[in-house]
């Protein structure tokens, strides 16, 4: 019991810190002048880097999204004559779409600003702090080059991570699918997602590397708990299920390597799987209690109330109600990126060919873990709505799902596959 009850009130702890650092940089971010933003915002549409269009079509057949990039560089302008520091950091500012966008920066007049401006309080934008000082310092173009520094030292440092213990293959097996079928080099160009998808990526190692070096309840809990609340500070409903997964997964592979019977290796992936989105949620959740306290509860509670009973399953021009649409538009989506029928034959290859080799439990063992995949058909069914409109990118989710089925059959299995432990891992610190 008292353990529980330390379990809990660590939990409190550090979503209530995290929480307090989460504020701390967007007002770092706000510290930035405005300024300095706008004619940085100006000179990339004098140069191109910044457009009207939404979401612009790359190379390979994919959107880009553009729309929420425009959104993001915005967040902070357009603020009143009156309104305080933290009344912007609650509320989140922006200049509209693309188009609203353009229209505000020619030329920019505050007060016409602020008129037409748009907030957005439900979400953290923990990318400003990053997004805001290198426009400043970088505008446009350098800011780009700043999201394919980070996708790609995050991605490499999940790799390294995972080949460390799970080997090259089964590093190599988890990032194809995302590598050969999600667009991966035009993210850069989506600024939001291109920090988002990083910072779930950092996450997911920092979870792995933590598994690696012991499995303990408090180790366990409190890596996943962080790996949420940081995804969740920056993400605006992007990957959430592929990230999600990802870490349940390592954790349970990390598990597995251990040499821990089946029944254990659920036992930690179910616990990752909660800590990380009690870290996701309880982050979340922080947000709308500052927001709450800064511009009055009522406010918040209704416009986040009115949000997800849209976002699961509501009316809109773009989605359909009913059961199955979230799902089959997602698969729509995925199977019509390049290289997924060949990446499925060698999915179906690889388990085959090692549940023919290995033994019973292990194979047991290597399912339970690769279950995780089917998070993301849960996810598109639950927030139906989202996953719809949305499709064209939560489809990434995906990818992430046939990555973990390769990298759970394609790890060395450990020295000791039929170890057995006495008691299941429990689900909370």
């Amino acid at each position: 019991m008292r353990t529980a009850v330390r379990g809990l009130a660590g939990t409190i702890v550090c979503l209530v810190a995290l929480s307090t650092v989460g504020v701390a940089g967007l007002v770092f971010a706000e510290a930035v002048p405005d300024v300095w933003v706008i004619d940085a915002l100006e000179e990339g549409e004098a140069s191109g880097a910044l457009d009207p269009q939404q979401q612009p079509i790359d190379p390979s057949g994919a959107g880009v999204d553009e729309f929420t990039e425009c959104i993001t560089v915005s967040i902070g302008l357009g603020e009143t004559a009156d309104q305080g520091l933290f009344n912007t950091v609650a509320l989140a500012p922006f200049l509209g779409s693309c188009g609203r966008l353009m229209d505000n920066l020619n030329p920019y007049d505050g007060t016409r600003a602020a008129e037409n401006r748009s907030t957005y309080l439900r979400y953290w934008h923990g990318s400003t702090p990053v997004v805001r000082p290198t426009l400043a310092l970088f505008g446009v173009g350098g800011l780009r080059v700043v999201n394919l520094l980070a996708i790609v030292l995050a991605g490499t440092l999940l790799f390294r991570t995972v080949r460390r213990t799970a080997g090259t293959w089964g590093a190599v097996g988890l990032v194809s699918p995302v590598l050969l079928t999600t667009s991966i080099t035009s993210l850069p160009n989506a600024t939001n997602q291109a920090l988002a998808f990083a910072a779930g990526l950092v996450g997911a190692a920092f979870v792995a590397r933590v598994a690696a070096n012991g499995i303990t309840a408090p180790r366990i809990w409190f890596s996943c708990l962080v790996a949420g609340a940081a995804f969740v500070y920056v993400d605006l409903l992007t990957v959430v299920p592929g990230q999600w997964l990802l870490v349940a997964a390592l954790v349970g592979l990390a598990a597995f390597q251990a040499g821990k019977a089946p029944l254990p290796v659920l036992g930690w992936t179910v616990t990752a799987g909660i800590a990380w989105m009690v870290g996701y949620a309880g982050m979340w959740a922080g947000k709308w209690v500052f927001a709450a306290l800064v511009l009055g509860r009522e406010r918040v509670s209704d416009d986040v109330r009115s949000t997800i009973e849209l976002r699961i399953n509501g009316e809109s021009d773009f989605s359909e109600q009913g059961i199955g649409y979230g799902v089959v538009d997602n698969l729509d989506a995925f199977t019509a990126r390049p290289f997924v029928g060949t990446l499925v034959l060698i999915t179906i290859a690889v388990v085959f060919v090692m549940v023919e080799r290995r033994p019973t439990v292990e194979s047991v063992t290597r399912f339970i873990v690769a279950s995780t995949a089917l998070v993301p058909l849960v996810w598109y069914e639950v927030l139906s709505n989202h996953s719809q409109i949305h499709a064209w990118f939560t489809y990434r989710s995906l990818p992430m799902a046939m990555g973990v089925v390769l990298l759970v059959f394609l790890t060395p299995a450990p020295e000791r596959s039929n170890a057995v432990i006495s008691e299941p891992a429990p689900v909370s610190p």
